[in-house]
């Protein structure tokens, strides 16, 4: 009945799905609270619209009723309104830092995105129940471990996040998630592909770290986020970011540097190695140190 008065859309037409995939949900009667269903605080509801119930058999008309096509209803522009690109401070582009920990890309994405009362550890599960929904999609070759052995890894506070964990919460909640390459100022999308007017955020990079980028409001001065994936003209501030951050050398180049673990004292070389130190181990805590050592 809520979502008849928001939507004036009526309750025998309506499908409810939830999470990503999409479940539809199964009401038993159409006043149950969201309280008694099983969703989480992170997932997305998405509201379509059904044929509803057949024409009764004592009917005189003779036209049987075509289905309504589903219709899925743009909650996520909803729940990311964007700000007029006009009212954007496009000199005032500039990097939003977040604490460098283990966590940071989800901690990006939370901040970036605006979300409320949501924590890292729920992206985690986002990213796990994700995971286990989809077997064929992420086989060992994707995960380059075992999924079930990954799921575990990942809901571990020690664990980095990167381009998998993007590529699921962006489609989550309805977004794309962009990411700048500080050393490069290539980007990558997630999805690569989206409508213009898809919320999109701009995350910085730089081989160890994520942080995010934004703006502020002209109207108000409050900061800005959250833009369409299609303004052009943000892609090109937000290159510029990166542009002015890697003159200024205001990253960390892990590629070929050596590194030693300050928990175990091991060394490895490059971000793979510390990865690959950091999945074995559970170790976080990384120092370059110099060629002559």
């Amino acid at each position: 009945e809520k979502l008849f008065e928001a939507t004036r859309l009526p309750i025998d037409k309506q499908v409810v799905s939830v999470g990503f995939p999409q479940q539809r949900l199964l009401l038993a009667e159409p006043n149950t609270p969201l309280s008694a269903l099983k969703i989480g605080k992170v997932d997305v509801l998405s509201l379509s619209a059904t044929g509803g119930s057949s024409e009764s058999a004592s009917s005189s008309s003779t036209v049987a009723s075509r289905p309504v096509e589903p219709r899925p209803v743009d909650l996520a522009r909803t729940r990311f309104p964007i700000v007029d690109p006009e009212l954007v401070d496009l000199g005032g582009f500039h990097r939003e830092a977040v604490p460098g920990d283990n966590s940071c890309m989800f901690t990006a994405v939370i901040r970036s995105l605006q979300l409320k009362g949501i924590t890292t550890r729920d992206l985690r599960g986002v990213v796990a129940r994700t995971i286990e929904a989809n077997p064929n999609r992420y086989t060992e070759a994707v995960l380059d471990k075992p999924p079930k052995k990954y799921v575990k890894w990942i809901c571990q506070d020690s664990s980095w996040g990167g381009y998998i964990e993007l590529s699921i919460l962006a489609p989550h909640f309805g977004v794309q998630i962009n990411t700048v390459e500080i050393m490069t100022g290539h980007f990558y999308r997630y999805p690569q592909e989206a409508p213009e007017d898809t919320p999109c955020v701009y995350l910085l990079h730089d081989d160890t770290h994520y942080d995010y980028i934004a703006s502020r409001s002209l109207v108000d001065g409050s900061r800005v986020s959250v833009f369409s994936s299609g303004d052009l003209r943000v892609a090109t501030a937000a290159k510029r970011v990166a542009d002015d951050l890697r003159r200024n050398r205001q990253y960390t180049d892990l590629g070929g540097f050596t590194l030693q673990c300050q928990e175990c004292f091991a060394l490895v070389i490059g971000q793979h190695g510390a990865i690959e130190h950091s999945s074995l181990t559970g170790h976080s805590r990384f120092q370059e140190i110099s060629s002559g050592l």
